[in-house]
């Protein structure tokens, strides 16, 4: 599966937040976003991850 997006500094925010906590609500906060938008870009993560593998 062929990912097409950019990531911008806000997944890079995410996924340092991520090595510390594991919390979306806490993340969220931290960065004035939803916790829904947060989770999106966490599954964006996830998926680019997996899709290095392949």
């Amino acid at each position: 599966m062929k990912l097409n997006f950019k990531l911008d500094y806000t997944y890079a925010l995410i996924f340092e937040k991520l090595y510390y906590t594991r919390n979306i609500a806490q993340i969220a906060k931290e960065l004035h976003m939803s916790r829904e938008a947060v989770r999106r870009r966490v599954k964006k993560l996830i998926a680019f991850g997996e899709s290095l593998l392949n």
